[in-house]
């Protein structure tokens, strides 16, 4: 018998593996349906397993700090903000809530027809990860900054236009160029050219955008990890005012942009038309990025944070006294 079940298909197995995991069907009921008995069932349920056919995750409650988000949002001039209690950096169900309200709030916000803008970055994969299309709106995705030159599904800007696309089945339009290019010349020769330019241009226009917020410490920034700056680099943006950028553009703690070759260099929405952008959205959370937040914020490039409790008590100092008198339940 053990034969029988090796020599079954994964669609076999991963039918009945639907059956009991998804559609809470018993083994007896199974085996009812498929003319087996309890004990084949059963062991093919466990082959499912073993061949890789079923993923079990546990998803922990998280608690959303809705007591501190209007406090957060009027500090920050935010329209929004949401704030999941935990620590981000280190809780993944912390991540994955946030990606869900924020999906949620593209969701609500995104009109028919609408375009959504995505930038790069982890958080941004968040967010993607959980995007969905409940009323079958006819909606278009825009890469809005250029591709990174090595290959990361969950931060690179053209995965994860693609990977919004395919979920909320929208119309894709891609920005085909890199992320930064080796001459300020080279990226102003290029910017001229009509399939990028067009594709700049729509950015611009989207009704709802995903923007990253990138921190300046050289451990946390994803354009060091990425080697498109080095640690030195970061020393001399730091000593010229720079707190961190907004869509790889380096901004000062006023939100004003640092006149610098990289940012020169880089090929994107430009930030200031980020502003004519009705719902921005960002996910970040971190010490790092705490003054990346507050220029980004305060300037206008962002509408919307979500953020988790131990960067909000960094970001509002009434907030960390109020933890203190009245912690999550």
């Amino acid at each position: 018998m053990e034969t029988t079940i090796d020599r079954r298909d994964d669609q076999e197995l991963a039918r009945v593996a639907h059956m009991h995991f998804v559609q809470r069907l018993d083994q007896k009921e199974i085996a009812h349906l498929i003319h087996a008995s309890r004990s084949t069932v059963s062991r093919m349920i466990k082959e499912a397993m073993n061949r890789g056919l079923v993923e079990i995750s546990v998803r922990f409650p998280v608690h959303r700090r809705m007591d501190w988000e209007q406090q957060l949002a009027a500090h920050l001039g935010l329209s929004q903000v949401v704030v999941v209690e935990g620590d981000a950096r280190s809780a993944p169900n912390v991540r994955d809530a946030l990606g869900r309200i924020g999906a949620g709030l593209v969701a609500d916000s995104l009109p028919n027809p609408g375009t959504l803008g995505v930038c790069w970055g982890r958080s941004i994969g968040h967010v993607v990860d959980h995007l969905f299309n409940p009323t079958q709106s006819t909606l278009s995705v825009i890469q809005m900054i250029g591709s990174m030159r090595i290959s990361d599904d969950a931060s690179n800007g053209v995965e994860l236009a693609r990977k919004a696309s395919n979920k909320l089945g929208a119309k894709l339009e891609l920005l085909s160029a890199p992320l930064m290019l080796d001459s300020v010349a080279a990226a102003e020769s290029l910017r001229q050219q009509s399939a990028v330019s067009h594709v700049l241009e729509r950015s611009a226009q989207a009704d709802v955008a995903l923007v990253g917020l990138g921190a300046l410490a050289p451990e946390s920034s994803a354009l060091v990890g990425a080697g498109y700056i080095t640690q030195k680099d970061t020393a001399q943006l730091a000593g010229l005012g720079a707190v961190g950028d907004v869509a790889g553009i380096f901004i000062d703690e006023q939100g004003v942009p640092v006149s610098t070759e990289f940012s020169s260099r880089v090929i994107g929405v430009d930030i200031e038309k980020l502003k004519n952008i009705p719902q921005t959205i960002s996910i970040a959370y971190g010490a790092s990025k705490i003054k990346i937040i507050n220029a980004a914020a305060q300037s206008g490039y962002i509408t919307t944070l979500l953020t988790d409790s131990a960067t909000a008590q960094a970001l509002l100092p009434s907030v960390s006294s109020a933890h203190k008198e009245n912690p999550p339940t």
